[in-house]
C-alpha cells in the first residue's frame, strides 16, 4: 500500500474497560494502519445506558489508513462486544486546510457615499394659522 493512498482518520470510541484500548490499537495495526497520535483514555458517566452499561472509557486516536482498511476496521469494531460505540471520521488533508483560509463571518458591504436624509421638525402652527388652513382645505 502506497503511503500517498492512505488517508487520515480519527477513531473515537466508548469501551467497557481500559484493556479494550489496547485491542482497538491492535485492530488498527492489523489493518496496516499507522497511528499518528493517541489521546489518554478517560472514564466517563454515560447520559443513558448503552448495552446496559452506565459508565464507559472514552478514547480516541488519529491514524493513517487505506479507505478499504477503514471499512474493514469499522466492521471489526461493530462486532467487538467490548466497544459500546465508535465513530470513524475522515480528517481533512493539510492542503484543504491551507486552501480554506479563515474568513470573517460578516460580508463586506461597500460604504454608501450619499448623505443621510435629514428630517426637519415641522414648525408649530398657531390657532389662527390652523383655522386658515382648515378653511382652505374645506373650500
Amino acid at each position: 500500500m502506497d503511503e500517498q493512498d492512505k488517508k487520515s482518520y480519527e477513531v473515537a470510541f466508548l469501551a467497557k474497560t481500559e484493556e479494550t484500548l489496547g485491542s482497538v490499537l491492535r485492530l488498527v495495526e492489523q489493518h496496516q494502519g499507522e497511528i499518528t497520535s493517541e489521546a489518554s483514555s478517560k472514564r466517563v458517566a454515560l447520559a443513558y445506558p448503552i448495552k446496559k452499561e452506565g459508565q464507559a472509557v472514552f478514547g480516541f486516536l488519529h491514524a493513517k489508513l487505506a479507505p478499504e482498511s477503514a471499512k474493514a476496521l469499522e466492521r471489526n469494531l461493530e462486532t467487538n462486544q467490548e466497544v459500546l460505540r465508535f465513530l470513524i471520521m475522515k480528517l481533512p488533508s493539510p492542503k484543504v486546510l491551507a486552501a480554506s483560509a479563515p474568513r470573517s463571518p460578516f460580508k463586506a458591504r461597500p460604504l454608501s457615499r450619499s448623505m443621510p436624509e435629514v428630517r426637519r421638525q415641522p414648525t408649530p402652527l398657531s390657532n389662527e394659522a390652523l383655522e386658515k388652513k382648515i378653511e382652505e382645505i374645506s373650500q
